[in-house]
């Protein structure tokens, strides 16, 4: 049920699902790429924090597309790094599967990051006020003992009659969250 649209960089330009239902709030473009993606940070011990989109015009990686398949490959400071992205065959599911290779022979910290805008609304209500429609969201992080937490949002304007909603979290554990 789900129905991605990819920029050739790799951004994502359109998430929707169903008829007409979309979740990202703003359209990636090929200029800029889009708020949604997926980054990772890095750190050798005693140094700052480093960060680098994975998706769009501004990622260390490579578009390798094809039929029914997505992932961006390259290397990034001494890491090989490969992300797929996965739909799920019976459910309106994704994910993002990253893998790292430290090459550098260095010790170093990673922490990937999702940056997800949310939109859950009909199409021409996302392109004709986004500030609108994203003031009836609700946000809730629900803790989960295996999972971390997790973030479930509901779109509280009725969009066909329903009230659509996602929840967002990690296949191993995430340790935080931050919304708008």
């Amino acid at each position: 049920g789900l129905q991605v649209e990819l920029l050739s960089h790799g951004a994502l330009r359109r998430l929707m699902a169903g008829p007409g239902l979309m979740i990202n709030l703003f359209p990636g473009n090929e200029l800029e790429g889009g708020p949604a993606n997926v980054w990772l940070r890095r750190r050798a011990p005693g140094t700052d924090w480093q960060a680098v989109p994975l998706l769009g015009p501004q990622s260390p990686l490579a578009v390798h597309a094809e039929p029914g398949s997505f992932e961006m490959r390259g290397t990034w400071a001494g890491l090989a790094l490969r992300l797929q992205l996965r739909l799920a065959a019976e459910a309106p599911v994704l994910f993002w599967h990253l893998e790292a290779v430290n090459d550098s022979g260095a010790a170093c910290e990673l922490s990937p990051v999702l940056v997800q805008d949310v939109g859950l609304a009909d199409y021409g209500a996302v392109r004709t006020n986004e500030f609108y429609v994203s003031h009836y969201l609700d946000l809730q992080p629900l803790p989960h003992d295996l999972h971390g937490v997790l973030l479930a949002v509901r779109q509280n304007q009725p969009q066909r009659g329903q009230h659509p909603w996602l929840l967002a979290g990690s296949l191993s554990r995430a340790d935080a969250y931050a919304t708008d």
